[in-house]
């Protein structure tokens, strides 16, 4: 994909990995700083009461329009600001900006959409099963769910998405309905870091970190399983 793209695009691409690579390395060696300091903004935002929640919701509203990032950070701040309690914030918030992003991309941006679609070889393997005419409404929202729950970029995939002739706004919204339970994951991974940060007791600081690596190794060792199986079964 890279190599495809035109000078310009290269740069910018470079520039941005050189960018997300410094705040990768800022974030390991002041884990204890950068910990502090979000666990002060999330008690900060959560002092807001409604106007904290109408900010929350069009973050994630907005990050859900690609080429924007930073939707999983803001599950975890979520979390970290409100704990499970921002669940029905954040999934109200994803649907409702994934779908307007998919029905954007779908008929007024079709042809980015479809030039996003043909970069992406994770995607163009689900365009077959999604395409098949014969399958049911069930069919097809089982293997959208499936493909939600696959470790694909949330922006680039709403966007990508709809380049698929054969998937209706419907599936699409339903199986974002259907796969928001997954949302739990970061929302107990923030509100253990607050913990984390807030905490004097090295002991304390230990186990609600253990808890971290093993929700987010546990997420992501399901959702790659997921992924796999349903791409050897395409294939």
């Amino acid at each position: 994909y890279y190599l495809e793209q035109p000078l310009y695009k290269k740069i910018l691409l470079a520039v941005v990995a050189v960018i997300f690579f410094s705040i990768d390395v800022l974030v390991i060696f002041n884990y204890d700083y950068v910990i502090t300091k979000m666990a002060e903004l999330s008690t900060k935002w959560n002092s807001y009461g409604f106007r904290g929640v109408v900010i929350v919701f069009l973050l994630v509203f907005f990050v859900s329009f690609p080429p924007m990032i930073g939707f999983s950070y803001l599950c975890v701040l979520t979390g970290m600001t409100y704990g499970f309690a921002g669940w029905p914030i954040l999934t109200i918030a994803s649907v409702s900006g994934s779908t307007c992003s998919f029905i954007l991309f779908k008929y007024v941006l079709s042809d980015i959409s479809l030039r996003m679609m043909e970069s992406s070889a994770k995607l163009k393997l689900f365009v077959s099963v999604l395409n098949d005419q014969r399958a049911s409404f069930k069919q097809n929202l089982l293997v959208m769910s499936f493909i939600r729950m696959s470790p694909l970029p949330y922006s680039f995939s709403n966007g990508a998405l709809a380049a698929v002739p054969g998937l209706s706004v419907s599936v699409f919204s339903s199986a974002s309905i259907l796969t928001s339970p997954k949302y739990v994951i970061p929302l107990f991974i923030g509100s253990q870091m607050k913990k984390i940060g807030e905490e004097t007791s090295g002991v304390s600081r230990i186990v609600d970190a253990i808890s971290v690596l093993v929700a987010a190794g546990s997420t992501a060792t399901v959702t790659y399983i997921i992924y796999g199986r349903l791409k050897a079964k395409i294939q």
